[in-house]
């Protein structure tokens, strides 16, 4: 357990480093999964990138911004 808490706190930390700039869970595939997935692999992982990016939201380390173009983008929160 102690192993997959600390494999989600470095995944956390990497996606808050990458919200700096406005990101969409599907820009933050990549930040979560280095290796290449199958469109299988891709749905599972844009719910794993949507839980935490909403994780990060509800700390108050990110707010979600919704884009003119319908896409939802997290960016680091000010403060």
């Amino acid at each position: 357990v102690a192993q997959l808490e600390e494999h989600h706190r470095l995944r956390l930390g990497e996606l808050e480093e990458a919200c700096v700039v406005p990101r969409s869970a599907a820009d933050v595939i990549g930040t979560l999964f280095r290796r290449k997935l199958d469109v299988h692999q891709t749905m599972f992982a844009m719910g794993e990138a949507l839980a935490h990016l909403n994780y990060l939201m509800h700390a108050g380390v990110t707010v979600r911004e919704p884009g003119a173009d319908g896409i939802v983008r997290f960016v680091k929160a000010n403060g």
